[in-house]
């Protein structure tokens, strides 16, 4: 089977990037459409919100259109313009002012004369009352004394309140005789427009903001004003002492603006009868970020289709090779098939030497290990019966000369023969006990005080014609039962003193000293030593340094297993400046603690 040649490895980076460029104009593409039509739902969502805030305002505005009419048509407050002079009509006129001002929840309600003096005030009762002030520069007086309803937004001159101010002429006998106007307090809408949350504002004709969710655009400009039109307004105080600064829009054509880091996009319609437009900021953010996540899962979907697709081709690349490395492999097999049957067979006749060698290897160790024990025990036997030999010859030869001294009458050579024969008699006792010793394990753990162990070990040696020297803390004990330790030292001792019979100085230490959980002791001479290839062997059942007839090899042997009980270890040594060296490690008890 034939496999399709791999594209040239210099076209595959080309590959790559068209494919990246392809992915990225689709995420893009995606991105843009998204951002549209996010745009246009936005769009959609704020005309109907502005378009009920649009309502909202009018039917506020509208609400006290037709009040300044009523109150004109009121006798009394025709007869006020005909007779201002008059306090009993003034003060009438002034409660019934309050009480429809009240009653409506309009801000102010007052009437002017035809020169624009303020004559009655729903306010005359507070300290910043209306009556007296003159009010003939505003337009809305203006327009009412032209017999038309002035419709004007401003900063109260007096209160220095903002609001909308609504003024009707008076009619009498066919002429303005003056003029009645409300002023309606727009703050509650603006407070309503901030709890929610919107970015709300209205601009009159000259692109002020008069109403504002946000305080700080109120009674700024949505772009400089000319030199002129600041000029009309300061002389109409609308403002009052405004200084009509312009907010730091950035606009990017008439429906959409920039403000700080955020962009938003804008909405507007007219509103009121005086020329205002009112206009809704709706954050873009959300659109944007629908756009981003839009071309970001656009390109992923892309991106995992070519990765899809990629994979199935290099999937099915690797399986027409590997049916074609399979193909090889059936070949392969076949023919190793052949060779390993050949060599399997090798290996079973190599296998059936090996074990016919190993099993001959088995034979012979276990041929040494019988000849090993047997060796042991001839070497054992051969110790024991000669040690025993001599004693034994010597008792015979005793009891011989004790009965020719006794048939003589010779009694002081007979019992000076049964002493011998006593002597001769308790050597063999020794070396039984010896015997007896090592072949016997019983508990060793005790506490052996070891000043009375000294006094013990000195009488002992007391005729072997060595010098002890002991080093120990006061209070000093072994960890040992006291015949144990009897036994341990007593065996090190005479060893020592056995090395140390050829020698003119004798001097044996003994050296005791703790260490954290151990009771080290020391025993030393300086004698000839130990065997420099391996001191360790004097420890052996059976091993010896003397000559025949001076022990059976099992003094040490006796130390180490007493040591070995106790749960300790010994080091044999030799010294550097002659002699040897037995050092005994012992763990603790409770009590053999300094």
């Amino acid at each position: 089977m034939t496999t399709q040649p791999a594209p040239p490895p210099q076209r595959a980076p080309a590959r790559l990037l068209f494919g990246l460029l392809l992915i990225g104009l689709i995420a893009a593409l995606s991105g843009w459409a998204s951002w549209r039509t996010a745009q246009g739902e936005l769009r959609e969502v704020l005309s109907h919100r502005l378009a009920l805030y649009a309502t909202a305002l009018d039917a506020e505005l509208d609400r006290f259109e037709a009040l300044p009419y009523v109150v004109s048509r009121d006798p009394n407050v025709g007869n006020l313009l005909g007779d201002a002079a008059n306090p009993a009509l003034q003060a009438r006129i002034n409660r019934y002012l309050a009480d429809v001002n009240g009653e409506a929840g309009t801000a102010q309600l007052f009437v002017l004369d035809r020169h624009g003096t303020t004559l009655a005030s729903s306010n005359w009762q507070s300290g910043d009352s209306l009556i007296g002030n003159n009010y003939a520069f505003r337009p809305y007086f203006r327009a009412a004394l032209r017999g038309e309803t002035g419709r004007f937004f401003g900063v109260g001159a007096t209160t220095r309140q903002p609001g909308m101010f609504i003024a009707r002429p008076v009619w009498r006998q066919g002429e303005v005789q003056g003029v009645v106007v409300t002023k309606i307090d727009l703050a509650p809408l603006e407070s309503a427009w901030a709890r929610s949350g919107e970015r709300v504002l209205v601009a009159d004709l000259q692109g002020v903001v008069t109403l504002a969710a946000s305080s700080a655009w109120k009674f700024a400009t949505l772009a400089p004003l000319p030199q002129d039109v600041r000029t009309r307004l300061a002389n109409t105080r609308q403002y009052y002492t405004s200084p009509l600064q312009t907010l730091p829009f950035i606009w990017h054509g008439s429906d959409s603006l920039s403000l700080g880091r955020q962009d938003y996009l804008i909405v507007s319609r007219q509103v009121g009868r005086v020329g205002w437009r009112m206009m809704l900021l709706g954050d873009t953010r959300p659109a944007r970020d629908q756009a981003w996540q839009a071309g970001a899962i656009s390109g992923l979907a892309v991106l995992a289709l070519a990765l899809a697709a990629l994979y199935a081709r290099l999937r099915l690349r690797r399986v027409r090779e590997r049916l074609a490395a399979q193909l090889t492999l059936e070949r392969t097999v076949a023919e190793r098939t052949t060779e390993l049957a050949a060599a399997n067979l090798r290996l079973q006749d190599e296998v059936a030497e090996r074990l016919q060698a190993e099993q001959a290897l088995r034979d012979t160790q276990a041929e040494l290990i019988r000849t090993g024990k047997l060796a042991a025990l001839g070497r054992m036997a051969t110790g024991i019966a000669h040690e025993l030999n001599q004693p034994l010859a010597a008792l015979r030869s005793f009891a011989d000369n004790t009965r020719l001294f006794l048939a003589r009458g010779r009694l002081d050579d007979a019992d000076s023969n049964l002493g011998r024969i006593l002597r001769e008699t308790d050597k063999l006792a020794a070396m039984t006990a010896e015997l007896k010793l090592f072949a016997t394990r019983r508990p060793v753990r005790g506490e052996c005080a070891l000043p009375a162990l000294q006094q013990v070990m000195e009488q002992a040696m007391a005729d072997r014609g060595v010098q002890c020297h002991w080093q120990y803390p006061p209070g000093a004990s072994l960890p040992l039962d006291p015949l144990a330790a009897e036994q341990l030292l007593g065996n090190l001792l005479r060893n020592a003193a056995d090395a140390l019979a050829d020698q003119p100085q004798r001097d044996i230490r003994i050296t005791l000293q703790y260490a954290p959980g151990q009771t080290i002791l020391q025993v030393s001479d300086n004698g000839p030593g130990l065997p420099a290839d391996n001191p360790q062997r004097v420890l052996e059942p059976f091993y010896s340094t003397k000559a025949y007839g001076h022990g059976l090899g099992l003094g040490l042997a006796i130390v180490a297993g007493i040591v070995r009980d106790a749960g300790g270890h010994i080091v044999t040594a030799n010294l550097p400046h002659g002699g040897a060296s037995f050092t005994l490690h012992l763990l603790q008890t409770d009590t053999a603690t300094p």
